[in-house]
């Protein structure tokens, strides 16, 4: 192999297939733009883009790849455009060479060696678990309104029903007062004067 031991990038890369999502997949790129680790074994040690001459010519002569053949180009030139991005970490969307929908890709530049790891999910794979979030969030907020509206009405039950009881005899007390005959009151209020 090389001095870099892609062997262990490899089961790395290859522990991200599916992991985010049905359909994702990761893959590193060296500072070349040629794939090193991928998921898919048929891209292994293909470039992004077409390597300049020095470039296949340095390759060649090292036999970096343990091959001295020109590196096979599977052309993705939204890649090889992000390749020399100079933040560490980065998220972007793009349609990826041979795929027929946009994935969110995850991109991270290694600080010891000049590789960029990259992690593809498909679109729908993300705003699948986006909306279904959502309606997670969307029931929780449901059922805690339904129940403090519940809780409302039984506290507000429980503290009105005394006083609507305390009113409701009040005015049985004033019914029951103006029913009864006034001279009898008028009577009794003769005998304390006199």
């Amino acid at each position: 192999m090389t001095d870099r031991e892609p062997s262990s990038s490899w089961d790395i890369v290859n522990h991200d297939r599916g992991a985010n999502g049905r359909g994702s997949y990761a893959f590193i790129l060296d500072e070349d733009g040629i794939r090193i680790a991928d998921t898919e074994p048929s891209q292994r040690f293909t470039s992004v883009a077409p390597l300049p001459p020095d470039v296949r010519e340095r390759i060649s002569r090292e036999a970096r790849y343990g091959f001295t053949m020109p590196v096979p180009v599977l052309a993705d030139l939204a890649l090889a455009r992000r390749l020399h991005n100079t933040s560490l970490s980065t998220t972007f969307q793009l349609e990826p060479a041979g795929q027929s929908e946009m994935f969110q890709v995850a991109q991270h530049a290694t600080s010891v060696v000049s590789w960029a790891y990259f992690a593809l999910s498909p679109m729908s794979t993300v705003t699948a678990v986006a909306n279904q979030q959502l309606l997670i969030i969307g029931l929780i907020a449901s059922v805690m309104f339904v129940a403090a509206a519940l809780i409302g009405l039984i506290v507000g039950h429980r503290m009105t029903y005394p006083i609507l009881r305390a009113v409701a005899d009040l005015r049985r007390n004033s019914q029951a007062l103006s029913t009864r005959r006034p001279s009898n009151t008028m009577r009794q209020l003769s005998r304390y004067g006199s």
